[in-house]
């Protein structure tokens, strides 16, 4: 582990450009990001600081600014190449198989039935190949767009703390987090906005921190140290490459993994796959 300065971290060279086939460079994406990180700052700098209420429109600004670091990340964007990655592989296969194919094969493929109630509605071949190359510039406003509405109807409080060195952050901020997801089979553990134990959170000072949840929490809360260090090893074991300390030294209790619960899934289902409680 090595100590390196965050202004070297968080820069990467035209992530979010759009490059158009003329060699000109789009810089919407840029500007867009720019703005809601300014209208991000005003509100926290004007009402969460002074730990008062936002309206309506400075609440659907925060949200916007929640999703937006949740998928603008190097590690979603990789996600997402690879996803889609395998999509475009597919496609080109399938190109290569139209260009060997009898017209009697090509007709058959044709006429293949959709699924009860499916549109046909499909991307073309370049579609694909956009999103498996640059699928943050492509995506990344729908992304934030899909998002919003969905954690509007979560509840919204700010934790509050005076403790040194207060919140920590990384290179992937938005952590979404269940804490019942053990209690689940591995397919099922994601965590998703239909589990009532869902709880998005995302520090935006050493000393407050958004959290999004369906436990009816709300407003601005004050958390005791041992809290703060719990949502600080969250994060930390949430980071993809970095994590962020606004002062020198870090807190061992960040590294620490924690024992499996003896309710876990894997100790109550030993014959499913899991291991008995009793090891």
């Amino acid at each position: 582990m090595k100590r390196v300065a965050p202004k070297k971290l968080f820069r990467e060279t035209d992530m979010y450009t759009i490059c158009m086939p003329t060699g000109l460079k789009d810089y919407r994406l840029e500007r867009g990001l720019h703005d809601l990180e300014d209208n991000f700052v005003r509100i926290r700098d004007t009402k969460l600081t002074q730990e008062l209420e936002v309206t309506i429109e400075e609440h659907v600004l925060l949200l916007a600014f929640v999703a937006a670091m949740h998928n603008r990340t190097k590690a979603q964007r990789d996600h997402q190449k690879e996803q889609w990655g395998r999509i475009f592989e597919s496609v080109e296969e399938m190109r290569k198989w139209a260009e060997t194919a009898t017209p009697e094969q090509k007709r058959k493929a044709a006429s293949y039935p959709l699924s009860p109630g499916e549109k046909q509605e499909s991307l073309g071949y370049e579609d694909v190949k956009k999103l498996a190359s640059e699928p943050m510039q492509h995506l990344l406003f729908q992304t934030i767009g899909a998002e919003v509405p969905l954690l509007y109807k979560l509840d919204c409080a700010v934790f509050t703390t005076d403790t040194s060195p207060g919140f920590i952050t990384s290179d992937r901020p938005c952590v979404w987090f269940d804490s019942k997801a053990y209690l689940r089979a591995p397919l099922y553990r994601a965590p998703a906005l239909m589990y009532p134990t869902i709880e998005i959170t995302m520090p935006i000072s050493p000393t407050q921190m958004i959290n999004l949840n369906r436990a009816g929490i709300g407003g601005y809360i004050k958390l005791a140290p041992l809290q703060v260090e719990e949502f600080n090893r969250r994060l930390r074991f949430c980071c993809d490459e970095y994590f962020v300390v606004n002062k020198k030294g870090i807190n061992r209790f960040w590294f620490d993994p924690g024992i499996e619960p003896e309710d876990s899934w894997e100790r109550t289902h030993p014959l499913k796959g899991g291991k008995p409680s009793s090891e």
